[in-house]
């Protein structure tokens, strides 16, 4: 899957899908979940944030980015600001509502396929097709990558 597709699928993954919540604890910190469990939660505030049952947890998925994904939505969003400057600003996080895919396709499994200290590579597959999800642990925590290619690291 090449980098533009992976950016896709991410961004698919973001408003799509009904997640189980196995392997995803609420009490846990956050460093001490793996990268499979750290997607999960990242899922799941995305998830809820798109069925507007909770929309601060469009916020939490933000947080959960690597510092690379976060630091290329701030960007994007001041960019977009500045062609709007009578529109109030948009902020990083608000960048996040993506809608590529049908509602309600669900996560039949997930695996990690490559994992070194600080990269994971998980494969996500779907009734009706599979996706990639780069994981970087960044400050004790594994954080969802959005800014490089599970392939290539970048």
């Amino acid at each position: 899957m090449g980098t533009h597709a992976l950016r896709t699928a991410i961004a698919m993954l973001l408003c799509t899908g009904i997640l189980s919540a196995t392997g995803c604890s609420d009490d846990a910190p956050p460093s001490a979940l793996g990268p499979e469990a750290s997607f999960k939660a990242f899922f799941n505030a995305a998830w809820l944030h798109a069925q507007d049952q909770f929309p601060s947890d469009q916020k939490k998925a933000y947080e959960m980015l690597d510092l690379a994904s976060r630091e290329a939505l701030k960007s994007r969003a001041s960019a977009l600001s500045l062609k709007s400057p009578e529109a109030p600003p948009i902020a990083p996080h608000e960048l996040l509502v993506v809608a590529s895919l049908p509602l309600g396709m669900p996560i039949q499994r997930m695996e990690i396929v490559d994992q070194n200290e600080s990269t994971a590579t998980l494969k996500i597959l779907f009734s009706d097709g599979e996706a990639n999800a780069l994981m970087v642990r960044e400050g004790g925590r594994w954080r969802v990558s959005l800014a490089r290619s599970p392939e290539s690291g970048q």
